[in-house]
């Protein structure tokens, strides 16, 4: 089941969640009128498995037409990055790949949706904490992760600011963490990509979605 947060075309600033069924989307309300209305508040009612178990014949399907698909979570405490975390783009830079991994971290309110217009840039593969997550084994990593989403991080490279942080963190539910960027940023082509206005960034990842992205200018 592919969660997904919306705003139907006639209440564009009203948030809905529900999931892909085939060309549109399912509003989780037409299961009752007492179901969350944003993805962050069915994490923390962590009732995300009673929702996917949920019968999905004969749904009403919303044509993607008729709305609009927003991010598929906002609202969340922590937004997470880690650098140098795949060996190939440690290969691009001419790096060393770090012992220990470089985290840095996002506003929340830099999260937007699909085609929305927002400068090195990246495609990330994420994914969003289920339950409250502290002190966990690194086997048991897996069973906190509530799902996965495509992530565009898009850099400002002159405004990059280092500084020493703390080695541990406890995570809550809808916390999202990006893990990093493979090899062929734009910054590393020859020559050098970097975004301007009227670019469209494309972001698939395989069984997971696609995320476009608009630059403007303002």
């Amino acid at each position: 089941m592919k969660f997904v947060q919306f705003a139907r075309n006639e209440t564009p600033n009203e948030v809905r969640v529900g999931y892909l069924h085939q060309f549109g989307v399912v509003d989780l309300c037409c299961h009752g009128c007492d179901m969350p209305r944003t993805m962050i508040e069915i994490l923390k009612a962590d009732i995300a498995d009673k929702i996917r178990q949920l019968p999905e014949n004969n749904p009403r399907v919303i044509h993607l037409s008729k709305v609009t698909l927003l991010a598929p979570i906002t609202g969340v405490d922590k937004v997470i990055g880690v650098a140098h975390n795949y060996s190939d783009h440690c290969q691009d830079l001419g790096v060393d790949e770090p012992s220990v991994p470089w985290i840095f971290s996002k506003f929340p309110s830099t999260i937007i949706g699909p085609n929305q217009a927002k400068v090195d840039w990246q495609i990330n593969l994420a994914f969003v904490i289920g339950r409250k997550a502290s002190s966990v084994k690194a086997a048991d990593a897996h069973k906190y992760i509530f799902g996965y989403t495509v992530a565009q991080d898009i850099t400002e490279r002159e405004w990059m600011l280092n500084q020493n942080g703390v080695h541990v963190m406890t995570l809550y539910p809808g916390d999202v963490i990006l893990t990093g960027t493979p090899a062929g940023i734009g910054g590393m082509r020859d020559p050098p990509e970097f975004l301007k206005p009227g670019d469209v960034i494309r972001s698939e990842i395989q069984n997971i979605g696609v995320l476009t992205t608009s630059v403007e200018e303002f």
